[in-house]
This record gives C-alpha cells, sequence and structure tokens, in this order.
C-alpha cells in the first residue's frame, strides 16, 4: 500500500493577548505606540476559552495544493 507525506494548514479566528511594559509620558502615548508597531510585546499567549473552528483548510503534497476548503459565510 503506498504511503503519502502530506501535511495540513488550516486557517482559525484565533484572539491573542499581547503583554506589554511601555515607558510614555501618558496611557494615550503608550497606546499610540502600540498602535503605530512601534514597540515589541514582552509575552503573547493564544486566548483559547473561546470556540474555535477552522475557517479554511488546506490539504499539500510537498509544495502542491491537492485540496481547499473555505466558507466564506463565516468572517473573523
Amino acid at each position: 500500500m503506498p504511503i503519502f507525506k502530506l501535511h495540513v494548514d488550516s486557517l482559525y479566528p484565533a484572539w491573542y493577548r499581547d503583554y506589554y511594559t511601555i515607558e510614555a509620558e501618558t496611557e494615550e502615548e503608550a497606546v499610540q505606540l502600540i498602535k503605530d508597531y512601534e514597540v515589541e510585546p514582552d509575552d503573547s499567549e493564544p486566548l483559547f476559552e473561546f470556540e474555535q473552528e477552522a475557517i479554511r483548510t488546506e490539504i499539500y503534497n510537498g509544495d502542491k495544493l491537492i485540496y481547499s476548503e473555505k466558507d466564506d459565510s463565516r468572517q473573523l
């Protein structure tokens, strides 16, 4: 029986919590630094308390896409 080496890429709608320590004059300035991507988070964690269902799944054989499932009715 043949053996196939495949990999699956799945896109999930997920929330992540990033933690920052920012030196700034005001909280508004600190928020703006985050919004402008001028600071990096100290740590990050996925928030798994929300139900996560794949919104797109693709199966590959090497770099060749052999199956794709997408449901456009669901949005992030």
